[in-house]
């Protein structure tokens, strides 16, 4: 069970409290049920990001709060200034702890505004585009002959096994098998 205080609801939505009237307060959605339970994971795993947790758990709450998924994406064809500041920022600073605060402070927005103004321009997470961009960067450091661990470190991630797990869910192998698959043979780079 979720409570959420009538002012917290106000500010996730940015209506005023009073125009704001939950009719059924039990939510039967497969959506809203599997946003809160990622959220709920993503604050009680130890090894998970406090930017990536508490994305998921604002994205849970807007969902609940909602009731509906998320806005779809909108095609833009120049994000919004805002947005823009916030990927100058994280292409800037990709090896640097980031969070939506950093964010907020860098546009002038809300941290859930700028979640859901991002989320919709570009149609992934702030903390989902760092990730994307650090997996990237460590795959061309990898490719340059630094070592995992060194990559791992030197684009920001914690250690070699979370860039690891980054580097899986975004290309579907692990860096020492994409290596392989690239015709790297040279295990000090691996084992490093």
């Amino acid at each position: 069970m979720l409570f959420f205080k009538p002012d917290a609801i106000s500010t996730l939505l940015e209506r005023p409290a009073g125009a704001i009237a939950i009719e059924n307060p039990v939510i039967q959605s497969a959506y809203v049920s599997q946003t809160v339970r990622a959220a709920v994971n993503a604050v009680t795993d130890p090894l998970c990001d406090q930017a990536e947790a508490e994305e998921r758990l604002l994205v849970a709450v807007r969902a609940t709060l909602r009731a509906v998924p998320p806005d779809v994406p909108t095609v833009h064809l120049r994000p919004s200034i805002a947005v823009q500041r916030v990927i100058a920022k994280i292409e800037a600073e990709f090896d640097l702890p980031l969070s939506l605060h950093d964010f907020s402070t860098a546009t002038g927005l809300s941290r859930f505004q700028v979640l859901r103004r991002f989320s919709k321009e570009v149609g992934i997470t702030p903390h989902g585009f760092l990730t994307q961009l650090r997996v990237k960067r460590a795959k061309n450091a990898i490719l340059s002959g630094h070592s995992l661990a060194e990559a791992a470190i030197a684009v920001g991630f914690a250690d070699q096994s979370h860039m690891t797990r980054a580097f899986a869910r975004q290309f579907g192998t692990t860096p020492g098998r994409y290596l392989a698959a690239c015709g790297w043979r040279d295990c000090n780079i691996l084992q490093s």
